[in-house]
């Protein structure tokens, strides 16, 4: 598919072992095979092959894949103090019991309280260790 025979011949990459010992030299010699043709066509060549492969794509082409929307990975919510933000949606689909992502990431700390109190300790004993700087609890 790369239309190097070359590589086939070269000592270097002649097992696993050997292309992983000269994985530099191997990286850049297909580097510059991969820069002749677009993505569009070596991933058509790939998929006749049946070689599962994928576009490496930058943040900004993510967001806009078809793929992303139609999974709904991509949320978004309302943040206490960022307003709204953009998070990543749960990425397990299940027909009869399907998650969702209903509200953002908490502040620093949010749910202390909540925590060390499903940890047993008293309200009194929260109070003292938030005093006393040793857990925090958020303003919200």
């Amino acid at each position: 598919m790369l239309e190097a025979p070359e590589l086939l011949a070269d000592e270097r990459f002649r097992d696993n072992a050997s292309r992983m010992g000269n994985l530099r030299a191997l990286v850049e010699l297909i580097e510059l095979r991969f820069k002749r043709k677009p993505s569009s066509e070596w991933l058509a060549a790939l998929a006749t092959a049946g070689v599962p492969a994928g576009p490496v794509l930058g943040i900004a082409e993510m967001l806009k894949h078809p793929q992303v929307l139609a999974r709904d990975m991509v949320i978004e919510t309302q943040h206490p103090k960022a307003g709204k933000v953009r998070a990543l949606g749960c990425p397990i689909k299940l027909s009869e019991t399907p998650a969702c992502v209903s509200r953002p990431a908490p502040l620093f700390g949010q749910h202390t309280r909540e925590v060390l109190e499903e940890s047993g300790l008293t309200t009194a004993e929260i109070g003292v260790l938030i005093r006393n700087r040793a857990a925090i609890q958020s303003p919200v």
